[in-house]
């Protein structure tokens, strides 16, 4: 028989997922295009030509009437932390400008910074951008 004390217990992991801290601190001189979603982190392929085209186009405009009505400032591929889960990096991002003299320059924006959001869906990311990224930048 064995006893309590000659029994080996393994600590338990709670929790193992990344909290959007944790994922700020990341270390990516590749750049590679990383996200983390529900504490996970997902990797994605970075953009094809056709995708990367339609985003300088739809900055071009979009920054020019932003720039013009001074709404704010337009960014592209920015981290940003949706929840304490949840770190995207949408194609565009509109920063209304009273946000944009609040926010931390070396920091990732915040759900609550985006007046705008923007993600060019591509064949093979229909189903991410369109249905679970769309409710939670909602």
């Amino acid at each position: 028989m064995t006893t309590l004390a000659e029994t080996k217990v393994e600590p338990r992991v709670e929790d193992s997922r990344m909290t959007a801290a944790q994922f700020s601190r990341i270390h990516n001189p590749e750049r590679i295009r990383l996200e983390l979603v529900k504490g996970e982190l997902h990797v994605s392929p970075r953009p094809r030509p056709r995708h990367s085209r339609v985003v300088i186009e739809l900055l071009s405009v979009l920054r020019n009437h932003v720039k013009g009505k001074q709404l704010g400032e337009m960014f592209i591929d920015l981290d940003t932390t949706i929840s304490p889960w949840d770190v995207r990096c949408p194609d565009l991002l509109l920063v209304p400008q009273e946000r944009v003299a609040t926010m931390d320059p070396d920091a990732a924006a915040t759900h609550s910074d985006a007046k705008l959001v923007v993600e060019v869906v591509s064949p093979g990311s229909e189903r991410v951008d369109r249905q679970e990224k769309f409710s939670e930048y909602a």
